[in-house]
């Protein structure tokens, strides 16, 4: 993403000096025009007065005798002054001095406009491409959802209905009603990130956090009889989208069931400024992480309100999530 930065800002530039290049050369012809009105101006009045009163020298302007390099000459009518031409010329540095003033303001203010229009520039392709990006991974989180959540049901369906083509099982047929109630929640789960998505602000009430963690544990009731399960839900009430934390409690939950051996410890703790909620559970030897894409969707819950995902590995494998009280 910042080489596509880079680019555009490349891109911008080499357009915005050629911009203000050609702006310059239009504009220094047409200040050139108007600093020669202006000295033929100044020295015809000088000649007029020449003429009328014999004055030779006024406001930097000369009557000369001869074309002389400091100055600029102009030619007129002698007028009976006993010479064919009467040379005047005004002095090359106070051209020169208005012509470099103008120079000086003109690279300042052009220097101070690109700068500005740069930054300006630069922090909007970097708000455009920021909402890009997060757009692209979001995109890429419901598919992956999609892959994922599709790919484990049909994986598991084809083990059960193997079994129940070869004899019936009643823990087949069971099986069979965890993995549609599991694809049930995990479609809801997809939902819910895209109507989030659309969301224009999120749409809260006060909920009791442990409650939100039971009503999950029971989806989980089958598979968390095979393991020690610790629970240590305070009440603890906090003003949030309720299908928010059923999706962040499913998501913590599914994984620590999925990846745990044997203990799962579930705990919510309120402090002075902020609510704690922490998940830990031992790990399988083959697994190294433990989460995967269930933690890019708590992620993505818990940064809507403005809270903290950490995670510890050693022993165990712990998810802490620290969220503010509003």
């Amino acid at each position: 993403m910042s080489k596509i930065r880079i680019k555009i800002l490349l891109i911008f530039g080499i357009l915005l000096v050629i911009g203000f290049s050609i702006l310059n050369v239009v504009s220094f012809l047409e200040f050139k025009r108007l600093i020669d009105m202006y000295s033929y101006q100044k020295v015809y009045t000088a000649y007029l007065n020449y003429i009328t009163t014999g004055i030779k020298e006024t406001d930097g302007v000369k009557i000369l005798e001869k074309p002389n390099n400091d100055y600029i000459v102009y030619s007129f009518p002698s007028e009976g002054f006993g010479t064919e031409t009467v040379y005047v010329g005004i002095d090359k540095k106070e051209i020169e001095s208005l012509t470099n003033h103008y120079m000086t303001v003109i690279i300042i203010w052009e220097a101070v406009l690109i700068f500005m229009i740069i930054t300006g520039t630069f922090a909007i392709v970097t708000i455009l491409l920021r909402e890009i990006e997060e757009h692209r991974k979001f995109m890429d989180l419901v598919l992956m959802s999609i892959s994922h959540k599709f790919g484990n049901f049909i994986a598991i369906q084809k083990v059960n209905l193997g079994i129940l083509d070869k004899n019936y099982d009643r823990r087949a047929v069971d099986r069979l009603m965890i993995a549609n109630r599991k694809l049930e929640r995990d479609i809801k789960t997809i939902i819910h990130l895209l109507e989030r998505k659309a969301e224009d602000r999120i749409q809260t009430e006060k909920v009791d956090l442990s409650k939100i963690f039971k009503k999950m544990i029971k989806e989980f009731a089958e598979e968390m009889k095979r393991k020690k399960v610790v629970l240590s839900l305070r009440s603890v009430i906090i003003e949030v989208n309720p299908i928010d934390f059923e999706d962040l409690a499913y998501n913590l939950l599914s994984n620590a069931v999925k990846h745990s051996k044997s203990k799962i410890h579930i705990k919510i703790c309120k402090g002075e400024n902020n609510v704690l909620i922490a998940v830990r559970n031992d790990r399988v030897e083959k697994e190294k992480e433990g989460m995967g894409l269930g933690m890019e969707i708590m992620k993505s819950i818990v940064a809507r309100y403005n809270g903290k995902v950490r995670v510890k590995i050693k022993r165990n494998f712990t998810v802490f999530i620290i969220l503010p009280l509003k």
